[in-house]
């Protein structure tokens, strides 16, 4: 089962891995899943972890995760693009998800700077000159 969860995660990405994408993968109804798996959906997608380059899961379980690779992107893209020019859009596009979660996690622009110079003093990051 963990098997071809983690075969799951790296074709949808483990953001977009859903329960039905799962069963797809298993050839089971969607509605048997717990049945067939004797584990809830949160339970697998734990114990595969977030081995996956970019975590995308659709359940609130995954927020902390979703949220990690969110900033992730976001020094990324801070090492890519000067800070102070890098819209939501930049970020969204180096994590592979809508500019909304950006700023669902986020907040506004000056917030997501302020967050970048904190995070480049804090682990001593270089970012890209203005």
């Amino acid at each position: 089962m963990v098997k071809t969860a983690r075969r799951a995660a790296k074709k949808y990405g483990i953001i977009n891995l859903s329960k039905k994408n799962l069963c797809k993968e298993l050839g089971i109804p969607p509605g048997s899943f717990e049945h067939f798996a004797k584990k809830s959906f949160s339970e697998i997608i734990l114990e595969i972890g977030d081995f996956a380059e970019r975590p995308r899961v659709k359940y609130r379980v995954f927020a902390a995760l979703r949220k990690k690779h969110i900033i992730q992107a976001l020094i990324a893209t801070a090492k890519r693009i000067p800070y102070n020019t890098m819209t939501r859009k930049d970020i969204a596009k180096t994590a592979n998800v809508s500019p909304a979660l950006i700023s669902h996690y986020l907040g506004d622009m000056s917030m997501i700077r302020k967050f970048v110079v904190k995070i480049s003093i804090r682990d001593n990051i270089t970012l890209k000159d203005i």
